[in-house]
């Protein structure tokens, strides 16, 4: 036989081994995942803050992230709001200014007011929940005085019972042992103006019957003010007074964003908040300074879609000019650029591609960007704008409400907080965190030491299966050994190495294994760049791992059968291939254990427990498995090999010719050419009292820059919203109105687009597609509906809901309020909505094929003559309402009374069969849905004025004169 046959033969005996062996490998990384993700959760300084991985599929991600995106309202805030100052009559109180405001008050070159600093400076010496009221000079005191100043002191007294008592807070008895002021609020902001009202003798004490309890300063008795009605807020209200209600940064946010700026990670922050606010986070944060310039991309700046084109255009030649300078070896010394746009702008960009192009090349250029008056479903667009077209980029979300969940969810890793607007965002997250501090130390440092134990896992789970299927090769192939595709290894043997003997010390290395200390690796961001550029596992990386163990399954393979050589062996015993594999078994398992330790940096108790118990482990199996089985392969290798001079030579050999390279090459890197880790790592050892020679700022994360074709031609810009003519601002009308007490944010904007509802909908828009095709010139409702996708596309003027309704005629005018009820909490009473997921947007058409979360009012009134007396109609599902529809549009055609079709309040009378046969399942359920119809004020005074018409013009019976006989003659 040659060597050839040989080789071929070994080869095909070998493929089940390999195979089964694959499978194993992935199990091996798979399994080493979990003890990964669970140690994130168990670290000390995460767990004591309600930190949580909620996956182990994107622990690998951790340590690679390019890009984050934030929001900011209980996000880089602490959403915690403290009553701090007020204005009555003109009257200013309170005193000193927030972090916010002194970063303000910096970027103007201004400096603070005497009575901010000394107040700033005042100790607080008990502190009160919500409450930050500071007032040095006693103005508030002395002009409350009804004696000295009796007008404002009654001012001040109407101001204070007013926030007592107009609000929806409800007061909670505490036990003994509980905390806090006793006020549940659904928003921070009524929570925090009752507790500054309580703060000065004003405190609500109890709602009951229609009536409002507090006490008053100077009174024993409580006050009771009667509930005339409950007017919601909305942002449209004009203004009675002044409170300013401090909502501060968490703790450490600014070095936190500092920090992983450093680390060579892209932050972008997406809010909901004006212009003016979110540039003056932008500076607290330090994500801003008066050092960069800053392109401001809104109403004023460009006005239209043509004028954006044209900047963004400038501005992409322009960075091209500089990269080409700088490419050449000219020093660039522009400023560093930072973007500020506001959420009609993001529309026009997601408008049009070009525009979406030209927007993501000049991102790239600059350090951070501010995105403020953005929606959630822009949110999500800006980071799927990232996601899909840089190529490498990693990007993390995080937030804290159900306003972030399609930002978190088409992010690569999302992030919640749980803080106080819920659990949604957390729900929909990989990890969970605390507070926003905590992203650094789960990105600095665990991010970075998966980074490393993963890499060290899979790589070594390779090398050392192909270390033990390469030796058994080479063994089969020597002459010595028989040229033959017999097996010179225990099938035992093979069958533990990857669950006994060599599991252990990589599974402990996969858990425990740290490049450094936490605290160098969150004291010197630059180390994350190491995981971020994929150092230690990529291509090449791969490549040396795979030919150092085919160099070394050669050397386990050659050297035992080498030094035995003749016939005999040392003790005049003769040859055997049993003989041989037992030695180059226990000198790959040697080779295997030593390389890990090479690679190892982190040596504690257990690391060398692991490595002592499996050397000691494998000796004694391998006796008593050649003891107990006599008529193995292995019967006559144990104990016999330790006593042959050539065992303990060949394990020497072996771990000099593989490993010997290994060392000199650690040792030369560590000396003459050190990587930065080895620098922090020296850094710790010797504790140097200078840090900053220790320091070293990254290049800019690796990733496919993305550039936009500046040669296509300038696009016609067609939309209406982009018509705008230069320095027009947008009017009121165009403005969308939103409500609530985060009314910076539309909460229930386009739920069409929720991730949960794009698994759902294809199923019905494919039916729908069929229908188009089969129906002469398209489906009944394409042809008949002006607002379906095939119309609007003809026309090309996309518009938005209110639009389409207001376009119809004032007596087709109708929108329908739709509202879900939620247990305990009554019709849609909670924030950010009573509505699910899968139901369809607040304000609907009567089929709720279209709608919007919010629509203005302003003109509209209840249908006093729709559904019961409280003119709301009544349902278990929403799809009933449809069902009473179809039948409604049935008696029509049947030749109902009008009057019976337009104010129908009942439902299809089929309903009725159904409630009678699902008695027992309605009776837990219940009439969980309800709606209501919204017409234009204008109809309803038409048609009063067209039914006062009928009533003037038809005779009135009592005065009008008796009828006479047709036959009868008239009188003489």
């Amino acid at each position: 036989m040659t060597v050839l046959e040989s080789v071929i033969g070994t080869g095909a005996a070998r493929v089940t081994d390999v195979s089964v062996d694959a499978e194993s490998t992935y199990r091996t990384v798979h399994v080493g995942e979990s003890p990964v993700a669970a140690s994130t959760g168990w670290a000390p300084k995460m767990l004591a803050e309600a930190a949580a991985g909620l996956g182990s599929s994107t622990m690998s991600i951790l340590s690679a992230v390019t890009h984050i995106f934030s929001d900011k309202t209980g996000t880089l805030t602490a959403n915690e709001m403290d009553f701090r100052k007020m204005s009555i009559h003109g009257v200013s109180y309170g005193r000193g200014t927030t972090e916010i405001g002194r970063e303000a008050t910096r970027r103007l070159g201004k400096d603070l007011s005497a009575s901010d600093v000394l107040a700033d400076n005042t100790p607080i010496l008990v502190k009160t929940d919500n409450v930050n009221f500071l007032d040095p000079a006693g103005d508030l005191e002395r002009d409350s005085d009804a004696r000295l100043h009796p007008e404002q002191a009654a001012r001040i007294h109407d101001f204070f019972v007013h926030l007592a008592v107009c609000h929806s807070v409800v007061r909670e008895t505490l036990s003994e042992n509980d905390t806090g002021t006793g006020f549940s609020a659904s928003s921070p902001d009524e929570l925090a103006l009752v507790s500054g009202a309580n703060y000065f003798g004003y405190s609500f004490l109890a709602r009951r019957n229609g009536e409002v309890a507090i006490s008053v300063p100077g009174k024993r008795e409580e006050v009771v003010y009667e509930v005339l009605e409950m007017v919601d807020f909305t942002s449209t209200r004009k203004p009675h007074g002044a409170t300013a209600i401090e909502d501060r940064l968490q703790d450490q946010v600014t070095s936190t964003l500092g920090d992983l700026s450093r680390a060579g990670i892209k932050i972008w922050v997406l809010t909901g908040d004006k212009e003016e606010t979110a540039v003056n986070i932008g500076f607290a944060c330090q994500l801003l300074n008066n050092d960069m310039e800053r392109i401001m991309i809104n109403a004023e700046t460009t006005p239209s879609a043509s004028d954006l084109y044209d900047m963004l255009l400038a501005r992409c030649v322009e960075a091209r000019k500089r990269a080409e300078l700088q490419a050449s070896g000219v020093k660039d010394d522009t400023q560093q650029q930072a973007i500020v746009i506001d959420g009609r702008c993001l529309t026009m960009v997601f408008s049009n591609d070009v525009l979406s192009e030209l927007f993501l090349e000049v991102s790239q250029q600059c350090v951070s960007v501010i995105c403020c008056r953005v929606s959630p479903k822009q949110k999500a667009q800006v980071v799927r704008l990232f996601k899909t077209n840089l190529h490498g980029c990693r990007s993390l979300a995080i937030g804290d409400g159900a306003n972030d969940v399609a930002m978190i969810q088409e992010a690569h890793i999302g992030v919640g907080i749980s803080g106080h607007e819920g659990m949604q965002a957390v729900n929909a997250s990989d990890f969970a965190i605390a507070q926003f501090r905590f992203l650094k130390r789960l990105l600095l440092v665990h991010g970075h030491w998966n980074y490393r134990r993963m890499a060290k896992l899979a790589l070594y789970v390779v090398y050392k299966n192909i270390l033990l299927f390469g030796t058994e090769f080479v063994l089969a192939a020597l002459p010595q050994c028989g040229s033959s595709g017999t097996l010179y290894y225990n099938n035992m043997w093979i069958n533990g190495y990857n669950v006994f003997w060599s599991s252990m010390p990589i599974g402990i290395v996969a858990i425990t294994e740290q490049e450094v200390p936490a605290r160098i690796a969150e004291q010197f961001p630059g180390l994350y760049h190491v995981g971020a550029q994929g150092e230690l596992f990529s291509l090449r990386i791969f490549a040396q791992w795979v030919a150092e163990a085919l160099y070394e399954c050669v050397v386990c393979g050659l050297v035992p059968a080498l030094i035995i050589g003749g016939p005999v062996d040392s003790t005049g015993n003769g040859f055997s291939r049993d003989l041989c594999g037992a030695i180059s078994y226990c000198c790959l398992i040697s080779v295997g254990w030593v390389k890990l330790a090479l690679n190892m940096v982190t040596w504690n108790a257990i690391t060398a427990f692991a490595f002592i118990a499996s050397i000691i482990f494998w000796y004694i199996s391998g006796y008593v498995i050649a003891a107990s089985f006599p008529t193995s392969v292995a019967d006559t290798a144990f104990p016999h090999i330790f006593a042959l001079p050539e065992f303990y030579l060949a394990i020497f050999l072996s771990l000099l010719l593989c490993l010997g390279r290994d060392f000199l090459w650690k040792a030369y890197k560590r000396e003459m050419n050190p990587e930065y880790y080895h620098i922090l790592q020296e850094f710790h050892k010797r504790g140097s009292q200078n840090p900053e020679k220790a320091r070293w700022t990254p290049p800019e994360l690796r990733y496919e820059r993305f550039q936009a074709d500046l040669t296509e031609e300038k696009p016609r810009f067609d939309l209406p919203e982009q018509q705008a003519l230069p320095n027009q601002r947008p009017s009121q009308a165009d403005q969308k109105v939103y409500t609530g007490f985060a009314f910076s944010t539309q909460v229930l904007e386009d739920r069409f687009l929720n991730p949960l509802r794009e698994m759902v909908l294809p199923v019905s828009q494919v039916a729908n597609a069929i229908g188009r095709v089969l129906s002469p010139g398209g489906s009944p409702i394409t042809r008949h509906n002006p607002d379906s996708p095939t119309r609007r596309e003809a026309t090309d003027e996309p518009k938005s809901f209110e639009e389409k309704i207001l376009a119809l005629p004032i007596e087709e005018q109708a929108v329908y309020e739709i509202q879900r009820y939620q247990v305990f909490t009554g019709w849609g009473s909670l924030r950010p909505g009573h509505l699910l997921i899968t139901d369809p947007p607040k304000f609907t058409n009567a089929l709720m094929t279209d709608g919007a979360g919010t629509f203005d009012l302003e003109h509209w009134v209840v249908d006093p003559g729709f559904g019961g007396t409280d003119q709301w109609q009544y349902a278990t599902r929403f799809k009933d309402f449809l069902r009473a529809q179809e039948k409604l549009q049935q008696e029509t055609v049947e030749g109902v009374p009008p009057e019976l079709q337009a104010h129908a309040s009942g439902l299809d009378p089929d309903l009725q069969e159904r409630r009678r046969i699902k008695k027992k399942l309605n009776r837990l359920v219940g009439r969980s849905v309800r709606r209501r119809r919204w017409v234009r004020k204008e109809k309803l005074l038409a048609e009063a004025i067209e039914r006062a018409n009928i009533a003037l013009a038809a005779p009135d019976p009592e005065f009008s004169l008796p009828r006479t006989p047709p036959n009868t003659p008239p009188p003489q």
